[in-house]
């Protein structure tokens, strides 16, 4: 089968995924072709056809009224996709995040497999980043069910000038004639209306450039936390103030910083900091504690694998929504309380500067020692491990092809 697999290019977890699931398809006999930005065409080498996409507007970690500001964008990204459909005609079409290939595969009469999150899909009871009973539950559902509705309405001006029926959400671009789930039951339980299977995590760790030299950390004595905000988040405050906390803790703190070169500098030359751009993730656990992190899935789902808690600290709602999950499975704690977000990321970074140093100690403190986390995460690294990840995704293909 001829498969042709269409990526987001806002995170480079997106991208890795998209490799891996790939990868995992040519393994299986299958023909195999990527899509995305120019800006990843190193990542894929062979088959790799470079198209837009609507996130280029701002490359935010998060939908953003930029993303569907411009009709004529959104118009160009489904006719590139629409193009290419035609010229590589594939028997299948998977998208990974992307907000406009359900348009184009329609388009062409080819079938639509999507890979998501569980919790970013439509018909969704709770509000993300909230508990029900929360005060500003309403205030939160308000701003997320606007930008929906004005996402979905600009897509759909553009479905229309191709003759195609209009979206009745802007989410149902992330549904496909099979969904697949990168997280699992017992963390996210969809409210679906669509068929779909939990996968769980997607492996990636092979694929990241080079082995990390673990040798100086191996020689520290002290207990040690590892700060990752993922790909796309470096918030130098942030990251600034939990390491001198956690020095003052008394913990040695290893920094996965991406590209941010001014932080790495910054404490380049503290003998209990090591700071790095990309790292082995699930080998810089065997070290730590606990993992401070924005609470992205697969950051989660590797730390719960390995069985270490998470301290998670969240940049847009889905990642909120995340904490919640893992604080209902007892596998880590929201370091900040639920916060309305309105579009800026800045409102979890001043909720954060409002809390005291002991009142930041104080939750991790909780987080370590709390009696049912161990238990908890023994059962739910059980059921990470057994969980298929991307071999799911070929099976089932192999089953209906």
């Amino acid at each position: 089968m001829k498969i042709l697999i269409v990526t987001s290019p806002n995170s480079l977890s997106h991208i890795l995924k998209a490799k891996s699931i790939g990868q995992t398809l040519i393994g299986h006999g299958h023909d195999v072709h990527y899509a995305t930005t120019p800006k990843y065409a190193h990542c894929f080498k062979n088959r790799f056809h470079p198209i837009p996409d609507i996130q280029e507007s701002d490359m935010s970690s998060f939908p953003t009224f930029n993303w569907y500001s411009d009709e004529a964008s959104i118009q160009k990204c489904v006719k590139a996709e629409y193009d290419l459909i035609n010229e590589v005609i594939p028997d299948l079409v998977i998208g990974i995040f992307r907000f406009t290939t359900k348009t184009a595969a329609k388009m062409a009469n080819v079938p639509f497999y999507s890979v998501a999150s569980g919790c970013i899909l439509p018909n969704q009871k709770t509000t993300l980043g909230f508990h029900d009973s929360e005060e500003d539950n309403e205030n939160q559902r308000y701003y997320l069910k606007c930008f929906n509705e004005f996402a979905t309405h600009k897509l759909n001006k553009v479905r229309k000038s191709f003759g195609i029926t209009p979206s009745e959400n802007i989410l149902n671009q992330l549904k496909g004639d099979m969904t697949f789930l990168w997280d699992f039951e017992d963390f996210y339980t969809p409210n679906a209306d669509y068929q779909y299977q939990h996968i769980g995590p997607v492996e990636v760790s092979n694929l990241l450039p080079e082995e990390t030299n673990f040798s100086a950390i191996e020689k520290c004595s002290k207990p040690k936390v590892l700060i990752s905000l993922g790909t796309c988040n470096t918030s130098t405050p942030f990251i600034s103030r939990m390491v001198n906390i956690m020095l003052d803790l008394g913990y040695a703190v290893i920094l996965c910083l991406g590209k941010n070169d001014a932080l790495r500098s910054k404490f380049k030359k503290n003998s209990d900091v090591f700071p790095y751009e990309f790292i082995q993730f699930k080998q810089a656990l065997e070290f730590c504690e606990f993992v401070i992190c924005h609470g992205g899935q697969l950051t989660l789902f590797e730390a719960f694998e390995k069985q270490v808690p998470a301290l998670i600290f969240p940049f847009h709602p889905e990642q909120a929504q995340n904490g919640i999950c893992a604080e209902s499975i007892n596998c880590g704690q929201r370091l900040v309380d639920s916060t309305v977000f309105s579009g800026n990321s800045e409102v979890y970074i001043n909720r954060f500067m409002q809390l005291s140093d002991d009142e930041i100690k104080e939750k991790i403190i909780k987080l370590i020692n709390c009696p049912a986390s161990k238990q908890s995460l023994e059962r739910i690294s059980q059921v990470i491990k057994k969980l298929p990840g991307e071999a799911g995704i070929a099976e089932y293909i192999g089953k209906v092809a």
